[in-house]
């Protein structure tokens, strides 16, 4: 599919990228993105709970219900990543050492763990925006929104991020193409929702006329 394919060569990107900067780097940020590969299946997780839910609802033109599901998706999925955060912060170390036990590779991997688990937070708004318009058949808003992460975003920054801020630059280029995929998702999932009230309301003058 597309997205594997978009998934693919960012991570190959990432890796030359990082190869300047030696095998420590290499290592470091394939650690970084082992473990939030880990992190983000637990959001996608809970994310996926909510298409039945939504599909079921939507077909059933209970638009308030769809709405329900999507915002208690997103409280659920914020305050789950938050503990999980917590823990992998405070023993970042630990979690780096239990892959490779070097100092060159945690110093390159510690500051790209910590960027990313800020970014992580900001998941559960693009988790859900793209597992709610897979859900109600709205095909071409879903397609856009799971490629933006690792390609429309992440492909370009990695291409010039590394120019301009060396290491750096190879750190934060995930935690930046997060940053911009929750902008642009969350005026869709807004709008969308907007959108669901208006329907429910259609269909509650419907039904009393």
């Amino acid at each position: 599919t597309l997205f594997r394919s978009l998934n693919s060569i960012g991570g190959m990107l990432l890796n030359i990228a990082a190869r300047s900067y030696g095998d420590a780097a290499v290592a470091g940020m394939s650690i970084v993105s082992r473990i939030f590969m880990f992190i983000l299946s637990v959001a996608i997780g809970v994310g996926q709970g909510l298409q039945p839910v939504a599909s079921f609802n939507y077909g059933a033109r209970k638009y308030h219900r769809v709405r329900q599901a999507a915002v208690f998706t997103l409280k659920a999925a914020f305050a789950l990543l938050v503990v999980l955060i917590a823990v992998c912060w405070w023993n970042d170390e630990t979690l780096i050492r239990l892959f490779r036990d070097d100092p060159e590779v945690t110093a390159v991997a510690l500051p790209a763990f910590r960027y990313q688990c800020l970014a992580v937070l900001l998941q559960p708004v693009i988790v859900v925006a793209n597992m709610t318009f897979q859900s109600v058949g709205k095909a071409g808003r879903a397609t856009f929104l799971a490629c933006c992460r690792q390609g429309v975003f992440f492909i370009p920054l990695i291409l010039i991020l590394p120019h301009t801020f060396g290491l750096v630059g190879v750190e934060i280029c995930q935690p930046i193409a997060d940053a911009l995929t929750f902008i642009v998702s969350l005026p869709f999932l807004l709008a969308f929702l907007k959108q669901l009230d208006r329907m429910d309301d259609a269909e509650k003058a419907k039904a009393q006329s």
